[in-house]
Parts: C-alpha cells; structure tokens; sequence
C-alpha cells in the first residue's frame, strides 16, 4: 500500500513537471561561425532556470547552410510566412536586423511590453538605429557582430590617394594601387580579400 502511494505521488510530481515547465521556442538562421552564440545562450538561460527552480525552458532550433537546403532568403520568407499566419510556434525569432523594415509591420511595438528602464538600456547605442523601424522597437540586438576594413597608409600616400569611403572609391583606389604596385614588381600585395584584378 505505501508502495502504491509513492508511486503515485512520485507519478503526480512528475506529470505536474512536465505539464506545467513552460517551453519556450527559438529559431535562427546563423552561419557555424555564430552557432555558439545561440547555444551558449540557451545552455545558460537553461542552467540558471535550473538552478533557481524556474520551470523554463528554452530551446532554439537552429538553420545553418550546413543541416539546410535553405539559405538566408528563405529563411526570411520562411518567418515572413510564420509571421504572417500568425504562428505562435516560436517565442523568440532570431534574424538580422537589416530585415527589420520587411519585418516591422509583422511585430509588435516593443514598448508596449518591456518597460521603459529596459528600452532605454538600447536606446542611445546602435539598436535606436538597427532595432527601430519608423519609430517602433521591433527587436533587441543579441550580438553586435562588425568588420573592420584597414588602409595602408603608406601606400595611399605613396600614390597620392585618400582613405575610400564608398565602395567604388574602394575598388578604385585599390585596383589603381595594386596595379601600380605590380607594375614595380610587388606581386605580394593583396587587394580587399584579393578581389581586384591585378592587371
């Protein structure tokens, strides 16, 4: 009779565990080299729900042109129809903020949910800018993610050329510079990623 009593109790525990842990569901799309962003994110969140007796829990569901036969631009038809059935599938989306204009009629105003201490952490950085759209907080940035492009300065000079700052002044400058470096028999020069033509 104890026996019977344990079990039930023990069966009660864990259903209302299982029934009752609140999952919460991401997606991406993220190139191998950002994975670990994601997984490191949720493994945490995860951990500290664990830790703290917080019945969450997070799983992201992750694209990558590796496990995919879609790339970026279905990925983004593929939320774009999500967004626009109205799906509830997924509690946290994931995409690059230079969609937030293809997205921003598909979300919801920010501020209407997270209060306004939490919207002024973003609000002077990069995010008023990339996370806005016409005014309304359409997402928060998860990771800053830039390139960084160097001048050789020497050589500018050498050649009479200033810093570009567009992309054509770009390919000007260094397709001018690499072909003038080899015409004086420096044949170790790279152009940016070795695109321009060295002839």
């Amino acid at each position: 009779m104890n026996y019977l009593i344990f079990n039930l109790i023990f069966l009660l525990a864990l259903i209302k565990k299982i029934c009752f842990a609140i999952q919460l569901n991401g997606i991406v799309f993220a190139y191998i080299e950002e994975l670990q962003y994601y997984t490191i994110f949720a493994n945490k969140f995860n951990e500290y729900t664990r830790n703290n007796n917080i019945d969450i829990n997070l799983h992201i569901e992750l694209y990558t042109p590796n496990n995919s036969t879609s790339y970026v631009n279905d990925y983004g038809s593929t939320l774009e129809a999500l967004l626009n059935k109205g799906s509830t599938k997924y509690d946290l989306i994931f995409y690059d903020t230079m969609y937030s204009p293809r997205y921003s009629n598909l979300l919801e105003d920010l501020r209407y949910w997270l209060p306004e201490e939490h919207i002024s952490m973003y609000s002077s950085g990069i995010a008023s800018q990339s996370c806005t759209y016409k005014g309304k907080w359409v997402g928060l940035p998860f990771y800053v993610s830039y390139s960084i492009l160097y001048s050789n300065s020497k050589l500018l000079n050498k050649y009479g050329k200033e810093i570009p700052e567009t992309w054509d002044e770009l390919i000007e400058t260094g397709s001018y510079i690499l072909k003038n470096e080899i015409k004086n028999g420096n044949y170790d020069l790279i152009g940016y990623n070795g695109l321009f033509p060295g002839k």
